[in-house]
């Protein structure tokens, strides 16, 4: 197993266990850096509503293969002085190159659709130049198409090969470049991406984008590397 798969296997102590040392393949959504789709921050009355997409590209489970999916959203975010709670429900759309299968049927390029909903919720420090907070990402979806099946009949993922689970904790440092503008780094770990770095820029009033940064494979082993590329965008 490489390092990058034990990574997100360790995440995943608490729903699944994996024996063997061979290939090991995942939900294609497990291999990309959670989504930033809202700021950190709602300073607005009510909540507010976003639709949200964003591109991932990295390098699969194993060495020499590859996966790549776009994924589009749509939410609602509320908070206060202190916090901010959003939720929103996805749909994703990718292929993933499999090379490294023992069964020769399940090497090639497989295309796998998905859909689910989530939740993301934090509490920060609010200061004059920068907050501080803490923050949870949770949610499920339902992984479908031929890579879905590769990695069904891999390995015995029982309650996730229906339901596939979401759970990220993160720290993240939002900097006040003036009272609508914010530049934030988020670091966590969890599922999706074992762990990862995110880094976003939004308007309050307009929205924002954000790139993401999580474990990649290479010849030498897993790098940090970076994967995504998201937009989101505030339709009140």
């Amino acid at each position: 197993m490489n390092s990058k798969s034990s990574i997100i296997l360790i995440s995943l102590i608490s729903f699944l266990w994996l024996t063997g040392c061979g290939p090991t393949y995942l939900p294609a959504i497990w291999d990309s850096a959670p989504p930033m789709h809202f700021p950190n921050e709602i300073k607005t009355k009510g909540d507010v509503s976003f639709i949200s997409g964003y591109y991932n590209q990295s390098t699969g489970f194993n060495q020499n293969e590859s996966n790549k999916f776009f994924k589009a959203s749509y939410g609602k975010a509320l908070g206060g002085k202190w916090y901010r709670f959003a939720g929103s429900g996805f749909a994703y759309i990718g292929v993933y190159n499999v090379t490294q299968s023992d069964n020769i049927l399940h090497r090639g390029k497989k295309s796998y659709l998905g859909f689910g909903g989530d939740i993301d919720a934090n509490v920060f420090l609010p200061l004059y130049l920068f907050n501080l907070g803490v923050g949870l990402y949770s949610g499920i979806c339902t992984e479908l198409g031929d890579y879905a099946s590769v990695w069904r009949k891999e390995e015995n993922w029982g309650f996730a090969e229906v339901l596939t689970p979401l759970g990220f904790i993160y720290a993240f440092t939002q900097f006040n470049i003036t009272k609508n503008d914010k530049l934030t780094f988020r670091l966590g770990v969890g599922l999706p991406s074992g762990y990862s770095l995110g880094i976003s820029y939004y308007n309050l009033n307009y929205g924002g984008l954000w790139i993401g940064f999580h474990p990649t494979e290479t010849e030498t082993g897993s790098q940090f590397s970076f994967s995504s590329f998201g937009i989101s965008v505030n339709i009140k």
